[in-house]
């Protein structure tokens, strides 16, 4: 039984070589899973805000028709601008350039 040095040494550095390949392959995956999963959590989280913000811009609205009735009932005589119309608008316009983002 012949002891071959070299030999060894190349099949214990060969085994090394394809022990970090595959550790470095798990990290990888591991860590893109992991961003996925985050990703995912994120993405509840914008549409839960955007549903808040939803419904802010409605209670708005309502808001501005409460005022517009309720200033019309005060001063009847008078010009008024359409509060109601003007935030539907800003709210329109906003919408419209978050949505082209």
């Amino acid at each position: 039984m012949e002891f071959d040095f070299l030999g060894d040494i190349s099949f214990l550095i060969e085994e090394l070589i394809v022990v970090g390949v595959i550790a470095a392959l798990a990290y990888f995956v591991n860590h893109y899973r992991s961003k996925s999963g985050e990703i995912a959590k994120l993405k509840v989280k914008v549409k839960t805000n955007r549903d808040e913000i939803w419904q802010a811009n409605k209670a708005l609205i309502v808001m501005a028709k409460l005022i517009d009735e309720q200033v019309k009932h005060a001063h009847p005589n008078e010009h008024h601008t359409e509060l109601e119309d003007i935030a539907k608008e800003i709210l329109t316009r906003a919408i419209f350039e978050h949505d082209k983002e």
